[in-house]
């Protein structure tokens, strides 16, 4: 059970200015002197330049509105804008998005929004951050905003992306988009590359929803991050079993690991009751992996990886690492939600339809290397 508050509009430029945001509110403060009091006619001007109503325009473009505005700039100087501002590395803009940036932060709260978001964030046991993969890019002050939270409280912090419902028919396009998110947060925080987890999308469930209701899209993403995180903490606890079964065979004092052993199961099966008969997912596969645990403590066998709890992007990497090659379908994989449950269900057939692997050579590959899994997990899949 949780309780949702529906958050103000965090949009605009940083309060008190960012120095880990100092490179784009640069770029978005000098592109701002520049129309500032005439947002509209640019918004009228990108949409007559927009020939294919894509909502995005280039370099080129750029240039050319700023010409019917009376504004000069060099294609060098708007290289360097469309630099910072590109979201998905395509060499374009979304100019609602991108127009959106120049709102003037509000500062009429009857609350200080740094001070409320901190103590919220304070108090809670869990910060899920619902981040649209394209606006986040200009917004400044929302970056501003996970900035903040993930300084102060980066074990709760938790990153997800919600695809707008305009977004929905273009869901093959969304790859790019999570990775360009990714590195921007990166970059906020300070954070080497790749530091972050890849970031999943959530709310997708809802896109055949009659209503389309935003709300309704936000709060089936709260619950889908709410699985996520879930799902992650049963995955910790079987690393965790893992650990302790694997330290016990090796053990040198016999005696110590034989009663080490017979506490173990005592917990097992305290867990195995618990979680009985239980529907939710999570905890059904929480039920599994101690039931499971359990017969390979009495066999005297490890625990073996718990690959339906694999999320796509544990799929793309376990199969990056067998061949670099295959990542070429990571996006596919994303795209079509391959966990490690649909991974060990795949066919010939469904590879070169579902995903795209055109190539005989790679399904083969791909589906020898799942036969390979299976065979080394015969003992978790016995019920």
């Amino acid at each position: 059970q949780f309780d949702f508050i529906p958050p103000p509009i965090i949009e605009g430029m940083p309060k008190g200015g960012s120095r880990k945001l100092r490179g784009v509110v640069q770029v978005l403060e000098e592109v701002k002197g520049m129309f500032a009091s005439r947002l509209d006619s640019l918004r009228s001007i990108f949409k007559e330049i927009d020939i294919n109503g894509d909502g995005s325009m280039d370099a080129e473009e750029f240039c050319t509105a700023m010409t019917k505005l009376g504004v000069e700039m060099s294609p060098a100087k708007a290289n360097r804008i469309m630099a910072v501002l590109d979201v998905s590395g395509d060499g374009k803009i979304e100019y609602e998005e991108f127009l959106a940036a120049f709102r003037a932060a509000r500062t009429t709260f009857e609350y200080d929004l740094d001070d409320a978001m901190e103590h919220a964030a304070a108090s809670a046991d869990l910060v899920i951050a619902l981040i649209d993969p394209k606006s986040m890019h200009y917004n400044a002050r929302e970056l501003q905003m996970y900035e903040m939270v993930y300084t102060n409280h980066r074990e709760k912090f938790r990153p997800f992306c919600f695809v707008q419902p305009e977004m929905l028919g273009q869901r093959k396009t969304v790859g790019p988009l999570l990775v360009a998110a990714r590195a921007r947060l990166e970059q906020v925080m300070e954070l080497e590359p790749n530091s972050l987890p890849e970031l999943e999308v959530v709310g997708l469930a809802g896109e055949g929803s009659k209503s389309g209701d935003k709300m309704d899209m936000i709060l089936l993403a709260v619950a889908e991050s709410l699985l996520v995180v879930e799902h992650g903490c049963v995955d910790q606890a079987h690393d965790n079993i893992r650990s302790i079964i694997d330290a016990l065979w090796g053990a040198r004092d016999p005696s110590a690991a034989q009663g080490a052993k017979a506490r173990l199961l005592e917990w097992l099966k305290l867990w195995e009751e618990a979680t009985a008969k239980r529907k939710h997912p999570p905890l059904a596969r929480l039920h599994q992996v101690c039931e499971s645990a359990s017969k390979d403590v009495r066999r005297g066998h490890v625990v073996a990886d718990d690959i339906e709890g694999w999320t796509p992007a544990k799929v793309n990497s376990w199969l990056q690492e067998r061949n670099p090659a295959l990542s070429a379908y990571a996006s596919a994989i994303v795209d079509e939600k391959i966990s490690g449950k649909r991974l060990l269900a795949l066919t010939d057939e469904s590879l070169r339809r579902r995903l795209g692997v055109q190539s005989l050579g790679h399904r083969r590959e791909m589906l020898r290397h799942t036969a390979a899994l299976l065979e080394g997990r015969k003992n978790f899949l016995k019920k």
